[in-house]
């Protein structure tokens, strides 16, 4: 029998909420809806730690990760955000967010190695998952400056975690995924850290991800800008 979540209504309220902020927005170098962006993020969550007792926590954080990024009023975004889905859900949120001030000043790939050497656990999931759609979507995409930089700048930031703090396998196991990809994007870099190639693969969890599909298909979100999947 098949896994079964009774996903809540918190859920469906944060997609909403995503999806207004996200409406008129199209992913970099292509017309698909950016709402698309977030849901696979939640896909990739549910790919890696779906059994997770918080997944659905994870999951709101997940689909509200670029909110306050792309938000026109921080402000009233902020206090929206948190008045709808709390203190620890805002945390996160806000922890997945990029001060542009401090990473102009830093450099991107500087900036974001040092943030992601900072955030907890459960929001570096989230975050490595953000990366690995990126990735994903990079295939799809015409302006070779734009892979280069970014294949080069994940390697940067990825190595760098690597190197600097504790990571579980689940999140070596993502990062190695991540560095997969690239490497079938861009066959100049045909590495992988030695350290990886001992864990296992994860396999995708079809169960899993095919109710959320489903879920995100029903008809009370039929509103949502998300282009729907079939399965």
């Amino acid at each position: 029998m098949g896994i079964r979540y009774t996903y809540s209504e918190k859920l469906k309220e944060a997609i909403l909420f995503a999806d207004n902020i996200h409406k008129n927005q199209v992913r970099k170098g292509s017309n698909i809806p950016y709402m698309n962006h977030p849901i696979k993020v939640c896909e990739n969550v549910l790919k890696y730690v779906g059994k997770d007792k918080d997944i659905e926590k994870l999951l709101i954080v997940s689909v509200l990760h670029d909110t306050l990024e792309d938000t026109s009023d921080l402000k009233d975004t902020s206090k929206e955000l948190l008045e709808k889905f709390g203190i620890e859900v805002f945390d996160m949120v806000y922890s997945l967010t990029s001060d542009k001030k401090k990473q102009k000043e830093l450099g991107k790939t500087t900036y974001l190695s040092l943030k992601l050497r900072d955030m907890n656990d459960d929001v570096l999931i989230i975050k490595l998952c953000d990366r690995l759609s990126n990735i994903d979507d990079l295939e799809s995409s015409n302006d070779k400056d734009f892979i280069s930089k970014y294949i080069d700048e994940s390697i940067g930031i990825l190595s760098y975690q690597l190197y600097t703090r504790d990571l579980s396998d689940i999140h070596k196991i993502i990062i190695r995924d991540i560095l997969d990809r690239i490497r079938l994007i861009d066959d100049s870099k045909s590495f992988i850290v030695e350290d990886l190639l001992e864990l296992d693969y994860i396999d995708d969890d079809f169960e899993l991800k095919d109710e959320f599909i489903r879920y995100i298909n029903r008809d009370e979100l039929r509103e949502c800008s998300y282009v729907k999947k079939k399965i």
